[in-house]
Parts: C-alpha cells; sequence; structure tokens
C-alpha cells in the first residue's frame, strides 16, 4: 500500500471521512470567515544603545547561530528578524546615553538546538558580552530548559533558549 494511501486510510478511520472532505470543509469555513487568525504578542521590541555599530557588531554575531539576521538598517537604527524589512528586535542609536533596566528584565532568543545556544554564549562573550549564567539545563525552569545568560555591552540581560524535548 502507498504511504499516500495508507494515510488516508488513517484519516478515514479516525475521522470517518476522507481527507478530501476535510479540505472542503475548512476551504468552506475559511471563505465564511470561520478561522481563527495565527496570534502574536508581540510585534518587535527595541533597545536603546548608546553606540550602534558596537551593538550591531555584537547582535550580528550572537544571533546569527539563532538563524536571525539583519533585515533593516539605517544611520541609527538596525532590524533584526527572518524577513526583509520585519525587524522583530531593533536597536536604536541614542545619544544622550541609554540606561539598560536592571534585575528582572531579560530579553530571551528562541535556538533551534543545544548548539545553537552554545554558540550564542561562545561569540557573545568573544563580541564583548558578560557571562551571566553558562550554557546548560535550568530544570528549575523546566525538564527540557537549556538556556544561557548573558550581559551585552550596554548592560541589557539577554538569554538563548531551547524548550523542547530531545530528538529520540
Amino acid at each position: 500500500m502507498k504511504i499516500g494511501t495508507y494515510l488516508q486510510e488513517i484519516i478515514k478511520l479516525y475521522f470517518g471521512i476522507l481527507p478530501v472532505h476535510i479540505a472542503t470543509i475548512f476551504s468552506a469555513l475559511f471563505l465564511q470567515g470561520w478561522y481563527i487568525e495565527p496570534m502574536h504578542m508581540l510585534h518587535h521590541i527595541s533597545f536603546p544603545v548608546n553606540d550602534i555599530k558596537k551593538s550591531t557588531e555584537f547582535y550580528t554575531a550572537v544571533l546569527a547561530p539563532l538563524g536571525y539576521r539583519c533585515v533593516f538598517k539605517s544611520e541609527k537604527f538596525v532590524g533584526y528578524g527572518v524577513e526583509k524589512n520585519k525587524d522583530k528586535f531593533a536597536l536604536v542609536q541614542k545619544d544622550e546615553g541609554t540606561i539598560a533596566p536592571g534585575n528582572g528584565f531579560h530579553l530571551a532568543f528562541s535556538a533551534n538546538s543545544l548548539a545553537d545556544v552554545d554558540n550564542f554564549f561562545k561569540l557573545a562573550i568573544k563580541n564583548g558580552g558578560k557571562s551571566n549564567g553558562e550554557p546548560g539545563p535550568r530544570p528549575d525552569y523546566g525538564p527540557n530548559y537549556y538556556a544561557t545568560f548573558i550581559i551585552d555591552p550596554d548592560g541589557y540581560h539577554i538569554e538563548a533558549v531551547i524548550n523542547t524535548p530531545p530528538e529520540s
């Protein structure tokens, strides 16, 4: 039996209808406006920085292993994300100086693997960040929580984290 036929049989047994009927039902609901759009809690976040060049070098290096890149850049603004002109994290040059929030505030970046977290840490230290917690498991945060904590050159507390069960 072909895999496609096999999957159709499983869906038919489980739902009592063929996959083509499921697609028809969902298409009808979509056309009627009966669907839930994905929600995103945050659109973006910006950090004011003292030296845009230094901060750009730091974040370009540390975000690369996580799959994020510079997607927008101007003289006093740099945005990071995955799609051009759709930044999710931004740096903004402030001439009057900045004061990073104190303990209790931090920004956690999602990682795809333990190695990504480890590389984030290594590159952060290499590019002027300070360790606030080396990469490793954080059982107090959950059984699969693996993270590292960094203080960036402006004093912001950042984290790289993966919180998924290991692949078997």
